[in-house]
């Protein structure tokens, strides 16, 4: 269908990879486009420095193109469904750090299988990154992959009510060096990217983590979402650097070559970040 290969290409920003999600040639590719953009009467796609943008004209298409693909494919399914022909479901393979940070997605992943029942999303601890689509807080960039920003979480330092930097409204990274840092690993990887302070102990159990912090054992760095969990006897300070607050970003990676129903869990996850 055009339409499938026009948003491959949109998504791609190439023809190759379009292709190659779809296990056909290029030139194959190339043809269903143009035969589109005849029928519209428009061009809907322009090349910039070798990467195939979308026109204004194409840019209008792509959401309404994308909501005409899946309404067909689930009247497909109905109709299969009513003729008794079952359909192998597709199924997406999401890699994740820990399977408590998928728990974000469970509503989303909900929804969207209701609105593709052709579909199903798995959720993989193993080897996550070598999977097409993952979760992760890892602070790089890798190449041939894009990534989905899918929470920002400040980070904290907890301390005793008694420590001489209780006071302070918050505290820099350079101020931390030196300091016995206990931290999970998310955290400990932003720290040693910063190349500002290093984790004396990286804790994945956020329990003992703060059975060492009680005992004087050390202090505990944090993501704000774990404040609730802090004692009376315990405060927590902001810590930011160069002024600005320092984030762990939980985030969606996919990759630049992404088969018809990973493309199609991406977008979905994109749509509901922009809503």
């Amino acid at each position: 269908m055009p339409l499938k290969y026009f948003i491959a290409v949109a998504e791609t920003e190439s023809f190759t990879l379009a292709a190659s999600r779809f296990g056909v040639s290029q030139s194959a590719i190339s043809q269903q486009v143009k035969s589109l953009e005849e029928e519209v009467g428009v061009t809907l796609f322009a090349r910039v420095n070798r990467v195939v943008k979308l026109t204004g004209a194409g840019t209008i298409l792509l959401p309404k193109a994308k909501a005409v693909v899946a309404k067909l494919d689930q009247a497909f399914d109905e109709v299969r469904s009513i003729s008794g022909i079952k359909r192998d479901l597709l199924e997406i393979c999401v890699g994740v750090d820990d399977k408590n940070e998928a728990a974000i997605f469970d509503a989303l992943v909900d929804e969207f299988q209701a609105n593709h029942p052709s579909m199903m999303v798995k959720f993989k601890e193993k080897k996550p990154q070598s999977l097409p689509i993952y979760l992760s807080k890892d602070l790089y960039e890798r190449n041939g992959y894009e990534r989905l920003i899918i929470r920002e979480e400040p980070l904290l330092l907890v301390i005793n009510r008694n420590n001489a930097m209780a006071s302070l409204d918050s505290v820099s990274l350079t101020s931390l060096r030196g300091l016995p840092l206990i931290m999970p690993k998310g955290a400990a990887e932003w720290f040693m990217a910063s190349g500002e302070a290093k984790p004396s102990c990286i804790e994945e159990d956020i329990s003992i983590s703060w059975a060492k912090v009680k005992a004087h054992r050390g202090l505990l760095v944090i993501g704000a979402d774990e404040e609730k969990e802090i004692s009376d006897s315990h405060v927590a300070i902001p810590i930011v650097k160069e002024g600005a607050p320092a984030k762990l970003r939980l985030s969606l990676f996919y990759s630049r070559s992404l088969d018809e129903a990973d493309s199609c869990f991406v977008s979905f996850v994109k749509e509901k970040l922009e809503a």
